[in-house]
């Protein structure tokens, strides 16, 4: 899931030599970490390899204290970045609007009434002034920012030269997006006044005296409840006709284990284990120095169950909100996490898998 970050950087992809440096200058000139800047061409600063792209981002976007566009010919080429631009209007966040020549002043659509600065020293030194306003908890040397900000104006002709030319958004599309921006900010307080109706009922709920009952509901209301129960569902209905062997085999597989059954396991248990190799449901792997069970991952048996636990798991690591998260973990009272041995016999299996 993507962590909270104090900045947000929207920007065109094909201005990144110029982020590049623009990233040092937060980083190294406001003393901020990588961690605390979410800029997708920086590496450590990005998207998590996997990750959903837009998602990701409009998490990252939702996250933020401020955003920072960075609006060059390209940006406003970029339907992408036009849509970031509306999107960090409509949630109402700290907006700074930084022009790139030749760029002019006045860029008109959503941000008609937001006032904007040039890339230059005013325009840096502004920057760094809400920085400070927003962000108290970080240290802005003047010394050391007046440092990186002279070495980045030095380069910044160089830089400005080697930006890639871009055809001008239209006027005409530019207005259309500003009125589907003007919707987007609708639907957003309709979902906030939703928002507000529902945290009256779970103020209500609190007081009950059935604490368990109050979390659950709780949970229940988050928007990912509903896919969750689904690959929930799912993934319980594909265990359910499976051996205990295959079940534990694929335990091992998901977890990065390998799994050699216990000496402890009875004689029926063991032709358990002997009837799904014979029948190929899963694999028995011999050598020299090793001895283990595998699942046969092609198998029609097991397979389905792998492709729809591979779906649950980038949902659990990219979609599923903190907030989401944090009700179901209080809920069951264990560590969440597709992977836990507690959640598969809690959740999914029903009873104690094998050892």
């Amino acid at each position: 899931m993507p962590k909270d970050s104090a900045i947000f950087i929207s920007h065109a992809a094909a201005d990144k030599e110029l982020i590049d440096k623009f990233f040092d200058l937060l980083q190294l000139g406001c003393e901020f970490r990588t961690e605390d800047i979410f800029c997708t061409s920086i590496d450590g600063a990005g998207i998590q390899i996997g990750a959903d792209f837009v998602a990701w981002i409009d998490k990252s976007l939702t996250k933020s204290k401020t955003v920072i566009l960075m609006i060059s010919e390209n940006y406003l080429n970029s339907r992408f970045c036009i849509a970031e631009m509306g999107a960090a209007w409509a949630l109402d966040k700290n907006v700074f609007p930084i022009i790139i020549p030749p760029v002019p002043r006045a860029v008109g659509g959503v941000l008609h009434s937001t006032q904007s600065a040039r890339l230059n020293e005013q325009g840096l030194d502004d920057l760094r002034d809400i920085l400070i306003k927003h962000h108290q908890d970080t240290v802005i040397t003047t010394a050391r920012w007046t440092a990186k900000k002279d070495e980045f104006l030095e380069k910044l002709p160089a830089l400005l030269e080697q930006l890639p030319q871009a055809k001008m958004i239209t006027a005409e599309l530019f207005e259309k997006e500003k009125v589907k921006t003007q919707g987007y900010r609708e639907l957003l307080e309709s979902e906030q006044e939703k928002t507000a109706d529902l945290q009256k009922l779970v103020d209500k709920l609190k007081p009950l005296k059935d604490v368990e009952a109050v979390k659950e509901i709780i949970r229940e209301s988050q928007p990912e409840n509903e896919r969750y129960e689904k690959f929930t569902s799912d993934l319980i209905e594909q265990l359910s006709g499976l051996s205990n062997v295959e079940v534990r085999c694929l335990y091992a597989h998901i977890s990065g284990e390998e799994w050699t059954p216990s000496d402890e396991l009875s004689p029926e248990d063991m032709r358990e284990v002997n009837r799904a190799v014979q029948k190929e449901w899963v694999n028995e792997v011999d050598g020299m120095a090793y001895h283990y069970i595998e699942i046969n991952e092609v198998h029609p048996r097991s397979s389905k169950f792998i492709e729809i636990f591979h779906e649950f798991s980038e949902f659990f690591e990219s979609e599923m909100s903190s907030t989401f998260f944090d009700s179901l973990q209080e809920e069951v009272g264990y560590i969440v996490n597709p992977t836990n041995m507690e959640y598969w016999e809690e959740v999914l299996v029903g009873e104690r898998m094998w050892d």
